[in-house]
């Protein structure tokens, strides 16, 4: 989709459809995970400024097409014992029709979604960004240790996002972040020399982004040379003012080549796992990103995957030390993989005689079994050999 004379806010563009669907994607695998989890009894989830709902192109939003996969999943799981509770918030005018607020035709349009009433409960809310965030903090801080949440921030730009505010949300120790940043925009100005110059000559509409920057390079904001290592510093960044466990990214690019971040914060591998499973739903070549499509016949995805690169990255790691099969499987998540693709590395690697596997219990192990999960059924381990 031309984004030439169309209107970003009315219109649901094609990098903010490749958003929406990995949000929902990673939802429906959250909801899969979370829903088998004994012992669960509630899930939370914040769509803090979920849009529109419709858009003038028939688009669903966040909003709508996260309700959609909530009902897909009780639907399909109609035994479950799991409740959910969502909250739908955004304070501004529809930009659609200028006489709803943006909220009004949300509700509007997920009341025709048949959900299960006696299990998802629904509120809808017009709150500024900054009141919605201490109200999530506030819900957040009051969670059971049966309960999970996801909270998805999607703001207009960058001029709300403060780390500690999203550490706050962290803190709980049972909550994911979705958040969603116009990275671009970022890189440019971390490496323009505004950043380094004084806050009263700096133009009022980059302040924000000034004290953003500042704040998570703790004001040493370095030069970088690719937009590809500002978006890891930056993550890596975030990680360590929110206190999260587990990190990843997923790029969307524009129309014009400008570059948006999906950054995702967990504090369990499993939940690094799924988000994965939805990112190479999308980019299934490498995972990682999403590049415009030049014509609605044609979808581009951004890296070259390299089943070669994961190999070495792999005999890599069981060179420093033998490795347990959990082990190997975070190490697989952490960077990036599905589990099948680490199974088929190690598998190679076994092929080759480069590496030999032992089960604990001193059984034999068979042929390609490698048990990576992150509870396997054995335990076993993983030697380099040469």
């Amino acid at each position: 989709m031309s984004s030439k004379g169309v209107s970003t806010k009315d219109v649901l563009q094609d990098h903010s459809q490749a958003k929406v669907k990995l949000y929902t994607d990673y939802l429906s695998l959250y909801l899969s995970i979370l829903g088998n989890t004994p012992h669960l009894e509630r899930i939370w989830l914040f769509d803090v400024l979920c849009g529109e709902g419709k858009y003038k192109d028939g688009a669903e939003g966040s909003a709508l097409r996260g309700l959609r996969t909530v009902l897909a999943y009780f639907t399909s799981t109609p035994r479950t014992k799991v409740k959910l509770n969502v909250r739908l918030n955004d304070w501004g005018q529809s930009d659609v029709d200028p006489k709803q607020k943006k909220i009004q035709r949300v509700e509007e349009y997920a009341s025709t979604i048949p959900l299960p009433q006696d299990k998802v409960t629904v509120r809808y809310s017009c709150s500024e960004y900054d009141t919605m965030l201490e109200e999530v903090c506030t819900t957040l801080k009051s969670i059971k240790s049966t309960e999970k949440s996801l909270v998805f921030i999607d703001p207009w730009g960058y001029k709300s996002i403060k780390p500690q505010k999203l550490m706050d949300l962290f803190s709980c120790n049972r909550c994911e972040i979705l958040l969603f940043l116009p990275t671009t925009h970022m890189y440019r100005f971390a490496n323009a020399a505004t950043i380094d110059i004084a806050e009263e000559k700096v133009p009022a509409c980059f302040l924000p982004l000034k004290s953003l920057l500042q704040e998570l390079f703790d004001n040493a904001v370095p030069r970088f040379q690719r937009f590809e290592e500002f978006e890891s510093e930056l993550l890596q960044r975030l990680q360590e003012k929110i206190g999260a466990g587990y990190k990843s990214s997923f790029m969307l690019e524009t129309a014009s080549r400008n570059k948006y971040s999906l950054f995702f914060f967990t504090p369990h591998v499993k939940g690094l796992d799924a988000f994965n499973q939805a990112c190479w739903n999308l980019d299934k070549e490498a995972g990682k990103g999403h590049i415009h499509r030049k014509n609605p016949g044609q979808l581009t995805l951004s890296f070259n995957g390299s089943e070669v690169e994961h190999i070495n990255q792999l005999r890599s790691f069981i060179k420093l030390g033998q490795a347990t099969n959990r082990q190997i499987y975070e190490f697989g998540v952490v960077n990036r993989r599905l589990t099948k693709s680490t199974h088929a590395a190690l598998n190679h690697l076994r092929e080759r005689g480069e590496v030999t596997v032992e089960a604990q219990d001193g059984k034999p192990v068979p042929k390609n079994a490698n048990y990576l999960d992150y509870k396997p059924k054995r335990e076993v381990l993983f030697k380099y050999t040469g």
